[in-house]
């Protein structure tokens, strides 16, 4: 007994994180997230949330039922209930939109027309022939449904057989249902396309998809104009308003998570904001044909502005880690969404201000992001969303040294992902909106080249390749030659180029410049003096290799990455897979013994 404990309280400081690689969460950094609490679980599918406007229920779209139907889930705080079932119809039930006092649900139902019909359930009535109010007909395919704020009204898109664009209409059922129509009529409110309508909560703006890459625009309900809030090549949709009007919450399909070299929703969706300011009505506007006035039903005017991204305030609020969309804000300010998580389909919620916290100026935000990325808890697509949100959110801040480096930082993130297209846009983006920031000017040119470095490997072409990358950096460093982190990072990048075609002379001496040459460039220097070490390892001599490696622990104590990447090829050098447990464990206590004076060791080894 006596030799048994201590053997086994080593075996449990060996198998134990040791202090400097705690998984624990760091409470500075933890109060600053705000994580998304799951509201649905059902194995199957849950999906598309509205909220009643008392806030105290929540309609989604489940098939917990055996097929896709309207269920309603108590969110009043301090009630707990099983959801149950609005609609039981064989086919499907989509798309769920209360009214305004809370007594109907407008959805999409398959039941008499495979291409989707608008209907309003009544949930007062109990007669079954009078609960159910079919809105359109066989003549189109109808989705997405949006009550007007006064509720007489609901938007919805539509497309005839043979258009290839859907279009928002208008359509008002109690009229319809006095006149004695077999179908309400119905007034066409765009004419370049337009789905997922959602009305502002004063009822003077109507938010929508429109474009054939999908972007966010509002229409003023006074006078049929519209603008463009977001363009370019990202999918923008399903938008939705904050409680004051004054943001848009909308999902957005913006990285190429599945690294085929293009953005379509197979990729993973993220949730962003927009600032809305009805202001953008006041730019110019193009004059576009007539169409009927929402307002007026006389003819209108409609017109857009093609207004820029640039001075609009946006904000990711999710990370692309889930694949989440059709955002719902609640009276009680919270943020509702459907996310795809570990093969699940749920509803999730969180705040309007996203997954992480907004600091108060950006160097904060970038000591956040560091932090985030850093910490093994978290993801790569969440470390990108902190550097995002640090430039997002002080887009206008004096310190534009502070906004380059995020901006870097963020590039940075896209090439570890090998999402090398998006890498090199952020890298112009960098290079284009900070040309006074000749630091970062520099190093994003040998990161651009340190990409085709990476592609010329895939396509097995870096042999002949090689040379042209060496001569490029040479002119880098030429041309930043008064920038010394820029010719150090020249300098180690020409080594591990020259490390990858097994040219290892000339990788020593571009390793050894960074180190003698840029002594004060610490990070650079202690990653080629890591580098320059793990050359000997071809040369199989033990003691120089560790020797090395405790030269880098020795000459470089503060930096941290390099000096536990070097204990742990010391460590490596000790153990032999073929050895047995115990022998194992044997080495590790002759090492612990041996290498007590550089702490760094011991600790990596329990």
């Amino acid at each position: 007994k006596n030799f048994l404990f201590p053997f086994f309280l080593f075996t449990i400081l060996l198998i134990s994180p040791s202090p400097t690689e705690s998984n624990s969460p760091d409470e500075n950094i933890y109060k600053s997230i705000n994580f998304p609490a799951q509201i649905t679980s059902y194995i199957g599918e849950d999906h598309s949330p509205a909220i009643s406007k008392d806030g105290k229920s929540l309609s989604f779209v489940s098939d917990r039922g055996g097929n896709l139907d309207i269920w309603i889930h108590s969110i009043e705080k301090g009630v707990r209930n099983v959801p149950f079932q609005v609609t039981r119809h064989s086919a499907s039930d989509t798309s769920p939109a209360w009214s305004p006092d809370g007594s109907k649900i407008a959805f999409v139902s398959l039941r008499n027309d495979p291409k989707g019909d608008i209907y309003v359930v009544d949930l007062n009535e109990n007669d079954e022939s009078k609960r159910f109010l079919r809105l359109t007909g066989i003549d189109s395919f109808d989705s997405t449904p949006a009550w007007s704020s006064d509720g007489k009204q609901i938007a919805y898109a539509s497309r005839k057989p043979g258009e290839k664009n859907d279009y928002i209409y208008l359509i008002n059922p109690e009229t319809g249902k006095k006149k004695g129509m077999g179908e309400p009529q119905k007034t066409q409110l765009t004419t370049e396309g337009g789905s997922a309508p959602a009305f502002s909560p004063d009822g003077r703006y109507l938010a929508f998809t429109t474009g054939s890459n999908g972007n966010i625009s509002v229409l003023r309900v006074s006078d049929n104009k519209f603008v463009s809030l977001t363009e370019g090549k990202e999918i923008d949709g399903f938008p939705t308003w904050s409680y004051d009007g004054k943001k848009i919450f909308f999902s957005r399909f913006s990285d190429d998570t599945n690294l085929n070299d293009s953005v379509t929703i197979d990729d993973k969706a993220s949730i962003w904001s927009v600032d809305f300011d009805e202001k953008i009505f006041n730019e110019k506007m193009i004059d576009l044909p007539s169409i009927p006035s929402l307002s007026k039903r006389g003819k209108g005017e409609v017109a857009k502005n093609k207004l820029s991204q640039q001075g609009q305030s946006f904000r990711q609020l999710t990370s692309s880690n889930t694949y989440d969309l059709s955002p719902q804000i609640s009276p009680d300010n919270f943020l509702y969404y459907t996310s795809i998580q570990k093969g699940n389909i749920d509803i999730w919620r969180t705040v309007p201000s996203g997954l992480l916290a907004k600091q108060s100026i950006i160097e904060k935000s970038l000591n956040f992001a560091n932090r985030i990325c850093s910490d093994k808890n978290f993801s790569a697509y969440e470390c990108q969303l902190a550097y995002r949100n640090a430039i997002q959110d002080h887009s206008t801040a004096p310190e534009r040294n502070k906004l380059a480096e995020g901006q870097y930082k963020l590039a940075k993130s896209y090439q570890s992902l090998k999402d090398y297209s998006r890498a090199k846009e952020e890298y112009a983006a960098l290079q284009k909106d900070y040309p006074e920031i000749k630091l970062f000017q520099g190093i994003s040119e040998i990161e651009i080249e340190l990409i085709a470095v990476e592609k010329a490997v895939v396509d097995n072409e870096l042999r002949t390749a090689s040379d042209k990358s060496i001569d490029r950096l040479n002119a880098i460093s030429e041309k930043h030659k008064t920038l010394p982190p820029v010719v150090a990072r020249a300098y180690l990048e020409k080594g591990n180029i020259f490390v990858r075609v097994k040219d290892n002379l000339k990788a020593l001496q571009n390793y050894q410049k960074a180190i003698d040459l840029f002594p004060n460039e610490r990070e650079i220097a202690a990653e080629a003096a890591f580098n320059k070490s793990r050359i000997y390892l071809v040369f199989n001599d033990r003691d120089k290799l560790i020797n090395a490696f405790l030269e880098v622990l020795r000459d470089y104590p503060e930096q941290v990455q390099w000096g536990k990447r070097s204990a742990d090829e010391i460590i490596g050098l000790f153990l032999s897979d073929e050895e047995s447990f115990k022998k194992r464990i044997n080495s590790l206590r002759q090492l612990i013994e041996k290498y007590k004076d550089v702490p760094i060791v011991p600790a990596r080894a329990q």
